[in-house]
């Protein structure tokens, strides 16, 4: 049987790592609706699975059926990088290993601040007691921690247990927290939404400026970094927020070159483009699989020492 009489016949899963009504389902759904288009005969489910920080998504994928009717469209930073350099609990798949088909919608974190708190630039929140980040994954904890290091924060906390970039963009709206640091995209919707001021983010996590807003500075240009701080915003600023789409280790050859092609095809048609733009109005370039690869090797080969410090801040913002 062929790839295409195999697919053609049997629905595709495809694993999303988020719950229903965020920009990663919106993007998993927008893919489940084209493949038809690029399939002939083919069908494919949304799936999501948001538990454990997108770790069980990642599980479940790493275990499933190697016969490539199980995907997964993920976030890079959140599911991937982020849980391997951390050596985060419960992680049971290795990210040298899968097989990865495009990384897309790429957007650079930054930090951002809630409309109801009481600062208007970089200089207010140097030495400020008591500022709470909003964080519901490692890559916003990391960043929060290094906000609160290279500004000199006082007894800042991390306020955890949001479920995703919704709850916590609302936390900011009500002025439960006073900051965080979430993806360029997202900024633009909270600030859409009135959560974040209009004049924030502050900076982006980053020695570059974000394409997002290009009249925002990095985070190099506002402040002074030690070494061992620069070298924390360099993995820090490697947690841009990414779409992956993915395969579990050991689909026949055939399939692989199948699913990449008919991928590939989607993503460059113009009205999906278009229609993916209502997110991501800045849609990036893409990166093929094996780029993305080499990116996942270098991030699975950071020694933990290096941002043993930075970890050991997130501990004492802890709850």
């Amino acid at each position: 049987m062929t790839p295409a009489e195999f697919y053609a016949q049997n629905k595709v899963d495809l694993i999303v790592t988020s719950s229903a009504g965020g920009s990663t389902d919106f993007l998993g759904r927008l893919m489940a609706s084209w493949w038809p288009n690029v399939v002939e005969g083919g069908a494919m489910r949304v799936l999501n699975i948001e538990e454990g920080g997108r770790m069980v998504a990642m599980n479940t994928l790493w275990k499933a059926k190697p016969d490539g009717l199980t995907m997964a469209e993920a976030l890079g930073h959140g599911s991937l990088l982020a849980p391997t350099v951390t050596k985060a609990e419960g992680v049971q798949y290795d990210i040298t290993k899968l097989i990865y088909i495009i990384n897309a919608a790429k957007s650079p974190l930054m930090f951002e601040i809630s409309t109801k708190a009481p600062y208007d630039s970089i200089e207010d929140l140097r030495g400020v007691s008591g500022f709470r980040f909003a964080a519901s994954e490692e890559q916003q904890m990391l960043g929060a921690a290094l906000i609160a290091a290279v500004l000199g924060m006082k007894d800042a906390k991390l306020v955890l247990g949001y479920s995703g970039s919704t709850e916590a963009g609302l936390s900011l709206a009500r002025g439960e927290t006073d900051g965080t640091t979430y993806s360029s995209s997202t900024a633009t919707k909270w600030i859409d939404k009135g959560g974040i001021t209009k004049d924030a983010p502050f900076a982006a996590m980053s020695f570059i400026r974000s394409d997002w807003f290009p009249d925002v500075p990095a985070l190099s240009e506002v402040v002074t970094l030690t070494p061992e701080q620069a070298n924390w915003l360099r993995v820090a600023s490697a947690f841009e927020s990414t779409r992956v789409v993915l395969l579990p280790p050991g689909v026949p050859q055939d399939r692989v070159d199948f699913v990449t092609d008919a991928v590939w095809k989607m993503f460059q048609e113009a009205a999906f483009i278009k229609q993916a733009k209502r997110v991501w109005p800045i849609w990036s370039e893409y990166q093929t699989g094996e780029e993305y690869l080499e990116i996942a090797k270098a991030a699975a080969a950071i020694p933990l020492s290096e941002i043993a410090g930075l970890q050991e801040i997130v501990k004492e913002m802890s709850p």
